[in-house]
C-alpha cells in the first residue's frame, strides 16, 4: 500500500470498488484497512452474520473532549438501465474545481440544472463552533469500545472484541472468557466506570437494567 496516495488518488480507488448493494464489500474494506495500516491508524472491523459485509471504525488523534464523528456508507444503489455516458465506478475529475479555478461545482459554467439553487440558502460561516460538538454519550460510548478499554461492572472485568451490527458491542468477561453482547443505550448507564477503567468498586456490586446478555 503507498500510504502517500494523493487526495484524487485516494477517492478514484475508493470509487473503483463496485459495492452496489447486493455486492459484497469487502474488498473495499480491505482496501481501507490497508490504507490505515501504512498510517499506524487502529481500527476495528465488525461484520454480518454471512461474513459477506463489513462496518470498520476508527478514531484519529488524542481521546480526548471534542472532536467531530464522521459516519459515511461504502455502498451505492444500482446502476441497472440508467443511462450513463461514462463507467459510474471511475472517477471523472472535473479540471476547474481540481485546479482550484472553481471552488465547487456550485459554480462551473456548465453546471447541471440541478445544482443551480444546491446550498444557496445557507449561512456556512462558524456552521458547527467548537462549543457546540462536545463529544455525545454515544460517541463516548464507541470511542471506548474501539479502543478496547477494558469495562468494570458488576464487580467483574469485561473487555469489549468487536460489534454486532451498529448498536451492540460485543465482550469477553475476563474471569470466565465467556462471551457477552451489551447494547449501546446499556453500556450508557455504565459509562462513568468506562472513562475510569482503573477504579474499583468499593460499594460492591450495583444492580443493573436487567439488559440481557448473549454468553457463548
Amino acid at each position: 500500500m503507498d500510504a502517500s496516495l494523493t487526495t484524487a488518488e485516494l477517492l478514484a480507488r475508493l470509487v473503483s470498488f463496485d459495492t452496489t448493494s447486493r455486492n459484497s464489500n469487502l474488498a473495499l474494506i480491505g482496501f481501507v484497512r490497508e490504507y490505515l495500516d501504512a498510517h499506524g491508524i487502529p481500527y476495528r472491523v465488525s461484520t454480518n452474520t454471512a461474513g459477506e459485509k463489513a462496518n470498520i471504525h476508527a478514531i484519529i488523534g488524542p481521546h480526548g473532549p471534542g472532536g467531530i464523528a464522521l459516519s459515511g456508507h461504502v455502498d451505492t444503489v444500482p446502476v441497472d438501465g440508467q443511462a450513463w455516458s461514462a463507467d459510474p465506478f471511475t472517477l471523472r475529475l472535473i479540471g476547474s474545481v481540481m485546479k482550484g479555478r472553481a471552488p465547487s461545482l456550485l459554480d462551473l459554467d456548465d453546471r447541471l440544472p440541478g445544482y443551480e439553487d444546491v446550498g444557496r440558502l445557507c449561512t456556512w460561516d462558524n456552521l458547527f463552533p467548537e462549543r457546540v460538538l462536545p463529544r455525545s454519550q454515544y460517541e463516548r460510548v464507541l470511542i471506548r469500545a474501539i479502543s478496547g478499554d477494558k469495562l468494570h461492572m458488576d464487580g467483574e472485568w469485561y473487555t469489549p472484541t468487536g460489534m454486532r451490527g451498529w448498536s451492540r458491542v460485543v465482550f469477553r468477561r475476563n474471569a470466565d472468557n465467556s462471551r457477552h453482547i451489551f447494547s449501546l443505550d446499556y453500556l450508557l448507564d455504565h459509562l462513568r466506570e468506562w472513562e475510569r477503567p482503573y477504579r474499583t468498586a468499593k460499594r460492591g456490586p450495583r444492580r443493573h437494567n436487567g439488559e440481557p446478555t448473549a454468553p457463548a
